[in-house]
């Protein structure tokens, strides 16, 4: 997918990434949030029902291959998994449709996300770094 060009999103991008580093520390080739997680690589069958309830192509298809991530929610890489700090957990599910043409369902264990926007998300992280303490 091509990066935005909108340069206050760009910015605000950067601002978010500078916070995760200052909250998480600096770990380098690894991602700056669910730093911790597995990759599976499978094929999603769909029942025959599915197709009765929505038009998406992989409820459509006989199969559709699929690539699903499960995270620890921070950006340190060592983190252990019974770790309080590791929640919230992430899912990451994508189905492979065609060359470059995939759905992506982005998921984690909280209901709700702590911010609205991506300003606000900021703002949250900084009143973490501020805390000196990752929230549990």
């Amino acid at each position: 997918m091509p990066l935005p060009t909108d340069e206050k999103i760009v910015a605000l991008s950067q601002q978010l990434l500078e916070k995760f580093d200052l909250i998480f520390g600096l770990h380098p080739g690894f991602r700056p949030a669910h730093a911790k997680g597995i990759m599976l690589h499978g094929t999603f069958t769909p029942t025959a029902e599915a197709a009765g309830l929505s038009r998406a192509p992989h409820l459509n298809r006989p199969s559709t291959p699929a690539t699903v991530r499960f995270s620890n929610s921070t950006g340190i890489p060592v983190i252990p998994d019974n770790d309080p700090n590791a929640d919230p957990r992430g899912c990451a599910i994508r189905f492979h449709l065609a060359e470059r043409v995939h759905t992506d369902i982005v998921a984690h264990s909280t209901n709700a996300f702590p911010a609205r926007t991506g300003q606000d998300f900021l703002e949250f992280l900084s009143a973490i770094a501020a805390t000196g303490t990752m929230p549990t």
